[in-house]
């Protein structure tokens, strides 16, 4: 009788399994209400970047610091406080990352049902957390929009990581483009933390882009300003 019942077990077990996995629908609709809270919550924040961008074929390395300000719903404004390397590399492409990052936040690239078709591939652990991992498929035609797949915390249903390849991948000079970005919890809120591109470049060979996300400040909405002067007036008499 062992052996039917080690197999009843792994059934069993199996079935439990499945039956704690939700559907795709279920997961894109937390990950929506996740993302709608914090966006209502968070509406202005600065935050340093750490560019640093490597050509290992040509022995190129240029660096950048910049200071990024958010203000909701979507504009970014990049000031420079200091950069460094290879002035070809900081004309031609770092800066050119700034206005990049800049015409994108003018197009809808969350993650969404209407940007994307979700497949539920299962669950993983990441950084001691439960994921759930869903493929992405891009529905609309948008060249910054990724194929490939995300992370969304079990707990949260916050993203926490994605890997993909651009729609668009690159241009004449840049091609086969992986893209890998971090997120981290910030007083409450998942965030930016690195992002990471490799490129291959057709003059000067592969090509490594981090970004690096420092120290963020992050002011509290006008519903927040609003409760806190009222929380200080005085008692009516």
């Amino acid at each position: 009788m062992r052996v039917p019942f080690l197999t009843l077990a792994i059934v069993l077990s199996g079935t439990a399994i499945r039956a704690e996995m939700p559907e795709i629908q279920q997961v894109s609709a937390r990950m929506a209400e996740t993302k709608s809270r914090e966006s209502a919550t968070v509406r202005n924040y600065t935050v340093l970047r750490h560019y640093t961008l490597a050509v290992p074929h040509a022995g190129h390395v240029a660096e950048m610091m910049v200071r990024l300000t958010y203000t909701y719903p979507g504009h970014k404004k990049f000031d420079i406080v200091w950069e460094r390397g290879a002035n070809s590399i900081q004309k031609r492409v770092m800066r050119k990352l700034l206005t990049a990052e800049e015409d994108a936040s003018r197009f809808d690239t969350r993650l969404t049902a209407d940007n994307y078709n979700f497949q539920l591939e299962g669950m993983e652990a990441l950084n001691g957390r439960q994921c759930y991992v869903l493929r992405l498929a891009p529905k609309v035609s948008n060249k910054y929009l990724l194929r490939g797949k995300v992370w969304v915390d079990a707990a949260d249903f916050a993203v926490v990581q994605v890997k993909g390849t651009p729609v668009e991948d690159g241009s004449f000079w840049i091609r086969n483009t992986r893209v890998s970005q971090q997120y981290k919890k910030v007083a409450g809120f998942w965030l930016p933390a690195m992002n990471k591109a490799d490129s291959d470049v057709r003059i000067f060979g592969s090509a490594h882009l981090t970004i690096e996300s420092l120290d963020y400040q992050i002011s509290p909405s006008d519903d927040e300003n609003r409760a806190e002067v009222l929380s200080r007036r005085p008692p009516l008499e």
